[in-house]
């Protein structure tokens, strides 16, 4: 495999299976995104996921939560397509992983002014919504942006794109503080908005893995 280091210290790029990950230093796991082609060992195969976690907000309680989720769906086959957001420690890593995400080394990103990084920030997260399949995020606490996320892939459709089911997963111990809102559009949006309470990776990990292999209704 070769290795071609550049920006974050373990982006790794392998030309046989053409692999390109963030490397997480904390777990040494990469994230993974591997050939699309569907089949028994890659059941999430030729699906494109839109990863909606907090980044400013409430973080998870296990950190590596996130990253576990990202690495089960890559190795079932899915391109996950803002992986960068479920690096567990938002520090240097994650900031060199927005930049290079952007096209930016990690200083012309620290050279941005903060409303210029805010409206690519946006515009790019909108535009891989857009091109997604499904979307998962993660409901354990407020986050402004994982809200308008969600709001966005409910609109796809009234925009002409592609229905975009959604799985929002909710710990067993967040769900009475889960926003009437999150709940609410559950209910309005019944046909492409699920929530699922899980107690812990294996079950979120189960939740994931029937929602993505579920066939359209």
């Amino acid at each position: 495999m070769l290795l071609v280091y550049h920006l974050l210290p373990h982006l790794a790029i392998s030309s046989c299976f053409c692999i390109k990950g963030y490397y997480n230093s904390h777990d040494s796991k990469y994230f993974m995104a591997t050939e699309s082609k569907k089949t028994p060992e890659r059941p999430f195969g030729g699906l494109k996921i839109y990863y909606s976690g907090s980044m400013a907000g409430v973080a998870e309680l296990d950190l590596d939560f996130p990253s576990q989720l990202v690495t089960y769906m890559e190795q079932g086959g899915a391109e996950v397509l803002d992986k960068h957001v479920a690096i567990p420690h938002k520090g240097d890593e994650f900031l060199a992983a927005i930049a290079l995400t952007h096209g930016f080394t990690f200083e012309e990103w620290q050279g941005l002014a903060q409303h210029e990084k805010d409206t690519r920030i946006y515009r790019h997260d909108m535009k891989l919504i857009d091109q997604a399949t499904h979307v998962i995020t993660l409901l354990n606490g407020a986050s402004h942006g994982v809200g308008m996320e969600v709001q966005e892939a409910l609109r796809k459709p009234h925009m002409g794109l592609n229905h975009t089911p959604i799985l929002g997963l909710v710990h067993e111990s967040a769900g009475a503080n889960l926003s009437p809102m999150m709940r609410g559009a559950s209910h309005v949006y019944a046909e492409l908005f699920q929530l699922q309470t899980y107690t812990n990776l294996e079950s979120a990990q189960q939740a994931i893995h029937t929602f993505l292999t579920a066939k359209p209704s």
